[in-house]
């Protein structure tokens, strides 16, 4: 008998280790399917804005020759900064809830279009600004 009752008392201590086991990993399993990444800090929001807008402007300067609309110039550089926009995204879009980063991305391609305008807008501004430059 003491037999049997040490062999039911270590299945009884395995059970319970297993079923702490089993629950630590199912807390953790939760915990990582509804956690969100930390958000990006102000200064990698700066610096994935500055790098997005400095592509734009700097594409917009070579592609706009000042006699088409602003809007299609726009449209002509947004593929040449997608690399910057998709970057300039997951900074501004990290440790966004799930209804938040819907929202979000449903806001970005009318931001995207916004900004690639006003970059050739400040370009064409900024040429008509220095002497000697034609103007647009």
């Amino acid at each position: 008998m003491g037999v049997t009752s040490v062999s039911a008392g270590r299945r009884s201590h395995l059970r319970a280790r297993l079923c702490a086991v089993c629950g630590f990993i199912a807390c953790l399993l939760a915990a990582c399917a509804s956690s969100t990444p930390p958000p990006a800090t102000d200064q990698e929001k700066s610096q994935a804005e500055e790098s997005y807008v400095s592509c734009l402007r700097n594409s917009a300067r070579i592609v706009d020759n000042g006699n088409v609309d602003a809007a299609s110039i726009a449209e002509e550089i947004e593929p040449l900064c997608a690399a910057q926009f998709a970057a300039y995204e997951e900074t501004y879009g990290r440790g966004l809830d799930r209804e938040a980063r819907r929202i979000f991305d449903a806001k970005s391609v009318e931001f995207e279009r916004e900004t690639a305008i006003a970059a050739v807008l400040q370009e064409r501004a900024a040429r008509r600004a220095q002497p000697g430059q034609p103007s647009n």
